[in-house]
């Protein structure tokens, strides 16, 4: 196993020896330098090569805030987790502003100190959830577009907030006292009147939640780019082409669709020229669900494309982009980044963090194929149970995370779970909402237990 390099800059000995320890102890991290002041840290980087800074705030002769600005002025690669003692807003907002990677407190657990940095090392951001709802507020009150959010009600602006603190429809219903219908109509009529400038929109989806795009093209009549995202997920093996043909057929119309990879920087140029060739003004538009990379495509975009230094916090968690955000790229081309939309009935609104950190792919799926001779059972871990009848052949496309368990005798593992029965044509898939697909190869009867809520339907096979 690859371990990750990682520096650490504190002012205090005992802390880096103690982190030392308590990182190197499983092997999966290498220390390979050590600063105690943020002078020193600079000169150090080069020379240790670390994939992951881990930076303490308080320190003599440069402080970390002011080492991370010096870092992203250099156009540093190197990933930057601050390690701090610092749980006020005015710290974070300054390093998420210039553009940390990770924010993480002293108190943490190891296990969470782990889990940040090998978030930050595979390009995500990680910021402390329990700071995020405190961050989204201050993101939230600045003034960073009054004529757009003059244009809302104040209950949208209601639900606005709440959107962006990360809450799910069903608890802005609850603190709202309204229905879930209305929470609905609420960001509706939020993406309705952000729309009216009929400017080009960048439709994002995740590549494994594509059956979100109906839901999503119900609130834009705008000329469209369909963008399918995380590339870098589906097998290679897999033709671009039999992809693309897939969304021939949209109930909305689209001006052009393209397959991308921010985490590879695939197509990006090819997408770039396809914003300009169709954009109406210098303002684009950028709509996405949930997990569909947008936070991560900007970051980007802005780092390949444009002189902006800012930086777009990302995060597994829903909905962590907040308000309106313009992302100037050129005197003749401004992003302007959109709240996420939360879908219904995904698999995402059910579980915890830490479950969902699981389902979330990071690496390339490893199709995980089945011959089934006869009444069989299988186990995505503890959110899905499937029963096949008859002899099969099915292809689970899941997190690699997720652990696949076969079963072929009758047991009651995860029964109490909702059911559905699907006779499957060939060459089917039966998606998850949020989770991913398992594709069958011949027609045959097949039950499906998943937790209370979550869309399970079948469709004609994707891949």
């Amino acid at each position: 196993m690859e371990r990750i390099r990682v520096m650490i800059a504190d002012d205090h000995s005992l802390i880096r020896e103690g982190l030392k320890q308590l990182l190197e102890f499983d092997g999966s991290i290498e220390i390979v330098g050590e600063a105690s002041n943020g002078v020193e840290c600079l000169e150090k980087l080069n020379e240790s090569s670390p994939e992951v800074l881990l930076l303490d705030i308080n320190m003599p002769e440069k402080n970390g805030i002011e080492v991370l600005k010096q870092m992203k002025e250099d156009q540093s690669p190197i990933k930057v987790l601050i390690l701090t003692v610092h749980n006020e807003m005015e710290y974070l907002m300054k390093a998420v502003d210039i553009g940390v990677d990770g924010y993480i407190l002293k108190d943490s657990e190891s296990s969470e100190l782990k889990k940040a940095i090998k978030s930050v090392r595979d390009g995500e951001n990680y910021i402390q959830p329990s700071l995020i709802p405190a961050l989204n507020s201050q993101l939230l009150s600045r003034d960073t577009d009054k004529d757009k959010i003059s244009l809302l009600t104040n209950r949208e602006l209601e639900v606005l907030v709440q959107v962006a603190n990360g809450m799910f429809n069903k608890e802005i219903a609850t603190n709202l006292n309204i229905s879930e219908r209305t929470v609905k109509n609420h960001i509706s009529n939020i993406f309705k009147k952000i729309d009216k400038s009929n400017d080009l929109v960048l439709l994002l989806v995740d590549l494994l939640n594509i059956g979100e795009l109906e839901e999503i093209g119900k609130y834009i009549h705008n000329d469209i780019i369909l963008v399918l995202t995380k590339r870098d997920l589906i097998p290679k093996q897999i033709y671009e082409e039999k992809l693309l043909h897939y969304f021939d057929t949209l109930p909305f119309s689209i001006l052009d669709k393209i397959i991308v990879s921010s985490k590879k920087n695939y197509h990006l140029d090819e997408l770039m020229e396809l914003v300009f060739k169709h954009k109406k003004s210098n303002r684009v538009y950028v709509v996405g669900i949930t997990n569909a990379g947008k936070s991560t495509l900007m970051n980007k975009i802005i780092y390949n494309y444009s002189t902006y230094k800012g930086h777009i916090t990302t995060s597994i968690l829903p909905s962590t982009t907040l308000d309106m955000i313009e992302i100037p790229i050129s005197e003749d081309l401004m992003f302007i980044d959109t709240p996420g939309l939360l879908v219904e009935n995904s698999i995402v609104d059910k579980v915890d963090a830490e479950t969902l950190r699981n389902i979330v792919p990071k690496t390339e799926l490893k199709p995980t194929i089945f011959q089934v001779k006869s009444n069989q059972i299988f186990l995505i871990d503890q959110l899905v149970r499937l029963e096949v009848e008859e002899e099969n052949n099915i292809v689970f496309y899941v997190s690699n995370n997720l652990p696949i368990m076969r079963f072929y005798k009758d047991n009651d593992k995860l029964k109490d779970l909702e059911f559905y029965t699907f006779q499957m044509n060939e060459k089917e898939d039966i998606v998850i909402e949020g989770l991913g697909f398992i594709k069958v190869m011949k027609n045959s009867k097949i039950k499906v237990y998943a937790l209370k809520g979550v869309h399970v339907y079948k469709r004609k096979s994707f891949l």
